[in-house]
């Protein structure tokens, strides 16, 4: 029997893509934990390769898939179906000519871009090993680009619960994948760590894969669920239907390239900085994999709410947008802020706290582990913000200020690194820490200004994000207080075993302090309606 599939709204539908995201990123943590044991330094590698995955992926996908979104939800809301089923192949023929350019530069120009990075270096990685992990990864773009925009017409209707079941389907295969080849190739068959990390960078193809195939058949046993239309109602030309596109689209996949290539030219600078001031070129690719791939795992929780919201956020604005109702943009825009308060500045405040032994948790004692990790939780918080707000301005049809904010912002994180990086190390401070701090400086003048703009633009009042803020004060105060005097009392241990337990009882003693005293003082229910609130209190029998 065939499972019809389901709209969802803007806070259910927010909700549905957090929850798959966060499944998709627990797995992703806790398969971290055993790959990191079984590729150990092979993770510098992994890391320049998943960089340069990064940036044609971007090239291929960032943008399509997310105006596709915006136009189907639009057309959708004034009913012209035959133009949404018309921007879809726009956008597919698009997807294929640019995935497949992609493929063909990363499998040619592996070399040259292994060379870019290791040029200056004389130990460590090599750029043979660097090369051939590009065209590995190199695979994935000629599948996950027409699996991301499948996904962007699903959530285009609304539907947004079969596009996050597919994220998980996607990194659960992936992951079995990538620990099984891995495991077999470095342990079993004895061969080299270069070869472990090569199969675990074609289980991105092969997980995919098997999430495409999932959206494909689904849609195709939903099809009556997707309105076509017919050529007698209004249609509009292929070139309108380009430019609105493409309107979407460029903001989109400027900014995005934009920042994959400042996170290629942002390890670049850190390498020859941290040389430049004494680091060993193997202690320099140990904590330039850290930065890369290994801590920012441990805070990707969190970036999964921002993300749930972007994918959810762009289509509802749109419609509101698209008929005049400045009331519901205002509406989703301050909600979106809320969530972001109400959820993300605690998992930083707990993160913060307790750096060292999560670090240690994962992946061991390290050295450079918690200041990274520390300096990773506040840019990942400031970032959430600045990606929700830049969806946001963009769904506004705002695309240009997105992009002069994003590029203004690139170019001082880059102007500062360096100089940051020197005077780190000349007051004596951890001169790997210079490049975070430059990243989350230019994170907060992103925000000040997408603020700014939206509000200008829209005259968007914030006034229900800033009472959010004030009456989370309180409930985070609290939070801290009682998880660092437990903390004082019971300081956490070196056995791995119960040092999990450990940050258990501390999470769900700080997650039951934050929560009692947020219900009490009616915030909860200020972000997520009293009637969703209520009904969750009764499904759990509190209250």
């Amino acid at each position: 029997m065939k499972k019809t599939m389901k709209k969802n709204e803007f806070a259910e539908s927010t909700f549905i893509s957090y929850i798959a995201i966060v499944a998709s990123k627990v797995l992703g943590i806790l398969y971290n934990i055993p790959f990191y044991g079984l590729i150990g330094p092979g993770g510098f590698i992994y890391s320049l390769a998943y960089q340069i995955y990064a940036l044609f992926l971007d090239i291929s996908t960032s943008g399509i898939p997310t105006a596709i979104s915006i136009v189907v939800g639009h057309y959708n809301s004034l009913k012209q179906y035959f133009n949404k089923e018309k921007a879809y192949k726009i956008g597919s023929r698009v997807i294929l000519l640019v995935s497949l350019l992609s493929f063909i530069f990363m499998q040619f120009g592996a070399e040259a871009i292994a060379r870019f990075y290791l040029s200056s270096m004389k130990e460590g990685a090599s750029i043979h090993d660097v090369a051939a992990a590009i065209r590995c990864v190199s695979f994935c773009v000629l599948i996950v680009p027409f699996l991301s925009i499948r996904r962007g017409y699903l959530q285009g209707h609304h539907f947004f619960e079969l596009s996050s079941k597919s994220q998980v389907i996607e990194q659960f295969v992936r992951i079995i994948f990538a620990l099984a080849g891995a495991y077999l190739l470095i342990r079993v068959f004895k061969r080299s760590v270069q070869s472990g990390v090569n199969i675990a960078l074609f289980g991105a193809f092969v997980g995919a894969l098997a999430a495409f195939i999932y959206v494909d058949v689904n849609m195709r046993n939903n099809a009556s669920s997707f309105p076509k239309g017919s050529a007698d109602e209004k249609i509009d030309d292929t070139m309108k239907i380009v430019k609105k596109i493409a309107g979407y689209c460029a903001t989109i996949t400027l900014v995005s390239i934009a920042s994959s290539v400042y996170n290629i030219v942002d390890t670049k600078l850190m390498l020859e900085g941290l040389r430049k001031v004494g680091y060993p070129d193997i202690v320099n690719q140990e904590i330039s994999s850290l930065i890369s791939s290994w801590v920012p795992k441990m805070t990707e929780a969190m970036g999964a709410l921002a993300i749930a919201m972007t994918s959810s956020i762009a289509p509802h604005i749109a419609d509101s947008f698209a008929n005049n109702d400045i009331k519901g943009v205002s509406e989703k825009i301050n909600r979106g802020i809320s969530i972001l308060i109400l959820i993300c500045i605690p998992l930083t405040v707990g993160i913060y706290v307790f750096a060292e032994p999560y670090f240690t948790l994962f992946y061991g004692f390290n050295k450079y582990g918690a200041p990274l990790l520390r300096i990773n939780v506040l840019f990942n918080l400031v970032s959430c913000f600045t990606m929700v707000l830049s969806m946001a301005l963009q769904s506004l049809d705002r695309g240009r200020k997105v992009i002069f904010i994003v590029l203004t912002s690139i170019i001082m994180n880059t102007a500062m690194d360096l100089p940051l990086i020197y005077l780190f190390d000349y007051l004596g401070l951890p001169a790997y820490l210079g490049c975070g701090t430059s990243s989350i400086i230019a994170e907060l003048f992103k925000i000040i200004f997408l603020l700014r703009f939206i509000s200008h633009d829209v005259h968007i009042d914030y006034r229900d994000s800033l009472n959010v803020l004030g009456k989370t004060f309180l409930p985070l105060l609290a939070m801290t207080v009682t998880v660092l005097l437990i903390r004082m009392i019971w300081p956490p241990v070196n056995s791995r075993v119960l040092l999990l337990f450990q940050l258990m009882v501390y999470a769900l003693s700080g997650i039951l302090v934050y929560g009692l005293l947020g219900l009490k003082n009616g915030v909860i229910r200020d972000v997520f309606t009293s009637e969703k609130v209520d009904a969750l209190l009764h499904r759990l029998k509190i209250g």
